[in-house]
């Protein structure tokens, strides 16, 4: 039997303190990636060490959220995020000594950043998993857009500050930029300790595979989970590469030739528009069912894309800015409602290996994307290869939308609200 202490209005205040905390956090993050993957594309200039950069961060981090999703679940998650966090940043130190002793390899940045990314798979699926523990069901849509709210401004000032720092300092200074993120490290540490998280007492003694295989059958056996669970890998796979790519269509002299400060510009644009977006979602729900949200967030997102596309092949500069800025908008519209849906649906007992699960397979397809876009962007060029995920996007949207048993959710949220209603009576 697994019991908890039901959410109230100081558990909320408590997670909204450690939630504030661990954006602090990162922030540091923010910079040091920014920083990071500026110096891979002035010094190596190849696409497929940019997209393989993001290969390790996002293969590495879903591969082992995925084992340790059953844990989370299992285990202390204070601890569990405490502990992951702090070997971060240790990690942090790690990558400023070697830049410091010019020891500042391709092959050496890569493996720390794949030991980062291990150790994120670890504390995500916790932090995932306390949200519903520490917040009121009638609050979770609200505060799920609050932290898109957050994260919106942490990403904007990340691009931000690393752009000063970097034209402050130089890129031959990099070691002191990235201490950034050990000192935001520092400051979320104390939130995170004085924090209240409550435990789950499971007294169930099963395997590990029999723990997992057991969010696999929630999701099966509840109508719509497994189309929501499936629209995310064919859009994460199609529109994501040009994350890994856009640093590379800026610099290129035929593209958009710009350089870090472009980058910047385009980037803060696109979190200016994410803010937007997420304080109008903390105000109002703007979609009475959040299968809408998410259908129109992602044909926004597949607009905004193609905008860039058009921007690139004309050199415009001013359409790179119009398409991030659509794209950023959208996000939060797509993610919250995605969130807020599993988090309503999910039991608290099975939200760490339900979330890894779903993101396993929401999000797996997002490092291949990387990889593929990579290699056949040195084959057909950075542009093709973003457009034809574009239009792939376009024909994946509209069979979900009109052949699929997509918003058979919305009934099962319904009937999980009248029997709580009916529980509490």
């Amino acid at each position: 039997m697994n019991n908890f202490i039901q959410p109230n209005h100081t558990s909320l205040q408590q997670y909204l303190r450690l939630m504030i905390g661990q954006q602090i956090s990162l922030l540091g993050s923010f910079v040091a990636q920014f920083v990071i993957i500026w110096w891979i594309t002035l010094i190596y200039h190849n696409a497929f060490y940019l997209a393989f950069a993001s290969f390790l961060g996002y293969g590495l981090t879903l591969i082992s959220s995925l084992f340790a999703g059953v844990y989370v679940d299992r285990y202390n998650r204070k601890r569990i995020i405490l502990i992951s966090d702090t070997l971060q940043a240790l990690l942090s130190l790690v990558l400023i000594y070697i830049f410091i002793t010019d020891s500042d390899t391709i092959i050496t940045i890569l493996v720390v950043l794949a030991f980062r990314g291990i150790l994120q798979g670890i504390q995500q699926p916790a932090l995932w998993a306390i949200v519903p523990m520490m917040v009121p069901e009638a609050k979770l849509t609200r505060v799920n857009s609050l932290e898109y709210l957050f994260n919106g401004f942490i990403a904007l000032l990340g691009p931000l500050v690393a752009a000063g720092l970097l034209t402050v300092f130089g890129l031959e200074n990099i070691s002191w930029i990235l201490l950034i993120d050990v000192i935001t490290y520092l400051i979320s540490f104390f939130p995170l300790v004085l924090s209240y998280i409550p435990s789950l007492h499971n007294d169930k003694k099963v395997s590990y595979w029999e723990d997992f295989n057991s969010g696999i059958v929630f999701i099966h056996e509840t109508k719509g989970l497994t189309t929501l669970m499936v629209i995310f890998p064919f859009a994460n796979f199609l529109l994501l590469p040009i994350v890994a790519l856009l640093p590379l269509l800026i610099v290129d002299s035929h593209i958009f030739n710009g350089n870090q400060n472009m980058l910047a510009t385009a980037l803060i644009l696109e979190q200016i528009a994410f803010i937007l977006a997420s304080a109008i979602m903390t105000m109002r729900q703007w979609f009475s069912k959040n299968t809408n949200g998410i259908i129109v967030g992602l044909c926004f997102w597949t607009l905004g894309t193609l905008i860039i596309i058009l921007g690139g092949y004309n050199q415009n500069s001013l359409l790179l800015y119009i398409g991030m800025f659509i794209s950023g908008f959208t996000i939060p519209i797509t993610n919250t409602s995605s969130q807020t849906i599993w988090q309503t649906v999910v039991p608290v007992d099975l939200q760490g290996r339900v979330t890894v699960v779903r993101r396993f397979f929401g999000e797996g397809s997002a490092p291949l994307g990387f990889l593929l876009s990579g290699v056949l962007a040195e084959i057909i060029g950075s542009l093709q290869v973003i457009l034809i995920g574009c239009l792939v996007e376009i024909v994946v949207l509209i069979y979900i939308s009109l052949f699929t048993n997509f918003r058979e959710i919305e009934k099962v949220i319904a009937k999980n609200r009248i029997s709580n209603s009916l529980s509490m009576a």
